[in-house]
């Protein structure tokens, strides 16, 4: 995963100095033909051009697969101390025993669950931190502001979403607790 992860590293990097040099020479091209405002100097075309084709999402990929190799060893050592905690106070049952299949599905399922988890912050991330189109931007800059689009709120659903997902992993470690509880 590390190696993966890597790779999508240096492939944003070699993205990066591509989308530099394509900047420059897209000022260059729009100077000449009268495409760019008198307005906007170089070194801002640039920066905005940067902005709008920076290759983000291989860098988003290999940022999301670095935390899921740190998070993955941290997740597997919290997992065993709550199903340590679980087994000892179902009184050391034989069905949440270390190592049986119920104790094997609870690692499994929580593992990916801290996966889909830490993409899911990825991708989200990588869709609040969009750029507009180049227009778009270059258009903002001169001449301020957002238009309505810009201005509207998307993270009503979101908070919404958190909320589920939150509710769903409280509900389901209870009703496992309760199960195991019952089983005394």
């Amino acid at each position: 995963m590390g190696v993966i992860a890597l790779i999508f590293a240096v492939r944003a990097f070699i993205g990066w100095q591509q989308v530099r040099k394509d900047a420059r020479e897209d000022y260059e091209y729009k100077q000449v033909r009268g495409m760019v405002p008198g307005a906007m100097n170089r070194e801002t075309y640039e920066q905005i051009y940067r902005r709008v084709y920076n290759p983000r999402g291989p860098l988003h990929v290999a940022g999301a697969m670095l935390a899921i190799l740190i998070a993955t060893p941290i997740a597997m050592w919290g997992f065993s101390i709550g199903l340590d905690l679980i087994y000892n106070l179902s009184g050391q049952s034989r069905k949440i025993e270390p190592g049986y299949l119920v104790w094997q599905f609870f690692l499994f399922f929580g593992i990916i669950a801290v996966w889909v988890s830490i993409a899911y912050l990825a991708a989200r991330r990588y869709h609040q931190k969009a750029p507009g189109s180049l227009q778009f931007e270059l258009d903002k800059h001169l001449y301020g502001g957002d238009d309505l689009l810009a201005q509207q709120n998307y993270d009503d659903g979101d908070n919404s979403l958190q909320l589920y997902l939150s509710l769903a992993l409280i509900t389901s470690i209870l009703t496992a607790v309760a199960f195991f509880m019952r089983k005394l």
